[in-house]
């Protein structure tokens, strides 16, 4: 899924950051360096004389190894791709991130199927980076949904690094959400002819008024949605959604690919 706004290309000097993304849609920036120490930023680019440009969220699950969503990866045409750690903003100077691991190689989920515009089936990949990443209080690994576990009606947290709302420019600083998982079955009134599976998790704040509804939207792809006590739990990976914050956001559900995951 994704962070709602327009698309924006932004141009920087050399050596900082160009993105094109969107972002988290009603939510707030996060200040706290280590309330999402899982969290990445997975940036492209497209030849040496380009900027470097976020494409999607990620998450690390392990020293080198990180899960996104396999459609940030497909139809491409990137001459590199790296992930930043330990960082809540994106836009300074490459010195001032914490931690910079280029991306040796990648795999996508056998079954991953685009099924209709911007809707997508076994949406998740793995990237796995060419230098092993540096525990430290602003950047571990995020604690996996194990096999089986199936949760409804619980509230996770949502972040990434897009706009707060429709037409405004995106936000260098990290964004976050508290959403309610809803059943696949209530999410199906919303994706009447579209595919809600058992593999996919959908989030939504049905009471909330749609003004004040939050969600994720374009830019958000790949991030996660942490999920049970103090959102320690990794449930769920962006993966797609339709107006942003007026219908449900659907996620990968990361206990149905629990064996997958462990064997690669």
């Amino acid at each position: 899924m994704k962070i709602l706004t327009i698309l924006i290309c932004v141009y920087v000097t050399e050596g900082k950051l160009k993105h094109v993304d969107k972002r988290i849609v009603k939510g707030k920036h996060v200040y706290n360096s280590d309330k999402y120490p899982s969290i990445a930023s997975l940036q492209v680019q497209y030849d040496l004389d380009s900027p470097w440009e976020h494409k999607c969220g990620a998450v690390l699950i392990g020293q080198s190894k990180l899960l996104t969503a396999a459609h940030c990866l497909v139809n491409t045409l990137f001459l590199k791709k790296r992930v930043i750690l330990g960082v809540l903003n994106i836009q300074p100077d490459l010195h001032a991130y914490d931690q910079v691991h280029e991306v040796s190689r990648f795999k996508i989920h056998h079954d991953y199927e685009e099924a209709s515009s911007r809707t997508y089936i076994h949406d998740i990949a793995i990237l796995y980076l060419n230098t092993r990443v540096k525990f430290t209080k602003k950047v571990k690994p995020a604690l996996l949904a194990p096999k089986g576990k199936y949760l409804e009606d619980t509230k996770c947290a949502v972040a990434g690094w897009g706009t707060g709302s429709s037409f405004s420019d995106f936000s260098n600083q990290l964004r976050e959400a508290t959403v309610t998982v809803i059943s696949n079955e209530f999410c199906k009134t919303f994706y009447r002819r579209l595919y809600i599976l058992p593999t996919n998790m959908c989030l939504f704040n049905n009471f909330d008024d749609d003004n004040d509804r939050p969600g994720t939207c374009d830019g958000d792809d790949g991030g996660p949605a942490m999920c049970g006590k103090n959102f320690q739990l990794l449930a769920g990976i962006t993966s797609w959604g339709k107006e942003c914050d007026s219908l449900p956001n659907v996620y990968v559900r990361v206990s149905e690919y629990y064996d997958w995951i462990q064997a690669n």
